[in-house]
């Protein structure tokens, strides 16, 4: 049980560490949930949230490396006029039990009612990818054979509920089809199965982003039975921009093209038909989109003077 204060009101609240890695980072991350009352963060631009994530930048000196991907993923939907699921950010100061804890990436938290703030069914399933078995292969990322298809995932909303008989049938059924067909039949059916172009600009964004724990796991998927067509939500990105996520240097000239860790991903830059639509919607971000050096210096000002 907690308090919060923000904006000169006050709200009860729970809160708790969250995190597999930064659980033992000595400036935590959190997850706070609200009572009977909201948090009304419209000053942050977020609308009013039943729970908000607060990201901690212990692991990044530069301490923006979330906000500009989550910023990024943002941009690249409105350069394309699409509605996607795309979680806001915006920098906080924390005070914990009154004193001063530091600065704070403030996020969504990717639930239920975040879909229906985005426009879709709150009664979809929505899956996290927790590890790279995630891959939309049938053997996991060892190479062994999975013991079941959606590995990797657990399932955070949606009925029937994880552990339940039946709670990862869709996943596991795209799964499954992914990994059994040919580059020619998967490019000829994808768009009963998933929304192809959010796919492409995950790929995209994750290579130009160097995000290389973040093109399979740490990431989300949303499909609503009603309406079947998995969508993508991204997260987590300690490892973006040239650092690893224990903060080793990544050189500007390695690359991955996430073929090993993402089945889906393969499919696409192997047939020539989506490859060539993958290197031109890069080439249009790049030249009049946010992939251009621009976008990220008007970006990386902004966001400096407001640290400042």
């Amino acid at each position: 049980p907690t308090t919060i204060i923000f904006g000169g009101r006050i709200y009860d609240a729970e809160m708790k560490i969250r995190g597999a890695v930064s659980v033992n980072y000595p400036k935590n991350s959190y997850t706070v949930r609200f009572g009977d009352e909201d948090l009304d963060a419209d000053a942050l631009g977020m609308g009013n949230k039943d729970h908000l994530v607060l990201i901690t930048p212990f692991d990044d000196n530069s301490y923006v490396r979330q906000k500009l991907a989550y910023d990024l993923w943002i941009a690249m939907a409105d350069h394309w006029g699409a509605s996607r699921m795309t979680p806001r950010t915006a920098f906080v100061v924390v005070y914990l039990d009154g004193g001063y804890w530091g600065l704070y990436t403030a996020g969504d938290r990717i639930d239920d009612h975040f879909a229906e703030e985005r426009g879709l069914s709150r009664d979809g399933n929505l899956y996290k990818a927790i590890n790279h078995d995630a891959n939309f292969y049938t053997w996991d990322a060892s190479g062994y054979d999975k013991g079941s298809l959606h590995q990797g995932y657990t399932k955070e909303e949606g009925e029937p509920e994880d552990g339940e008989p039946g709670a990862f049938d869709d996943q596991d059924e795209l799964v499954s089809w992914s990994s059994s067909v040919d580059h020619e039949t998967f490019v000829a059916g994808m768009d009963g199965w998933l929304r192809v172009d959010e796919f492409m600009d995950w790929l995209l964004f994750v290579q130009y982003t160097s995000s290389d724990d973040s093109g399979g796991k740490n990431a989300y998927l949303y499909n609503d039975p009603e309406q079947p067509e998995f969508r993508f939500a991204p997260w987590d990105f300690n490892h973006s921009f040239g650092q690893g996520w224990t903060t080793y240097r990544i050189g500007p000239e390695t690359y991955n093209d996430f073929a090993w860790n993402n089945g889906i991903f393969a499919h696409l830059q192997a047939h020539p038909e989506t490859d060539e639509e993958l290197w031109g919607r890069l080439h249009e971000l790049m030249e009049s989109g946010p992939l251009h050096p621009d976008w990220f210096t008007a970006r990386l000002d902004e966001y400096y003077a407001r640290i400042h």
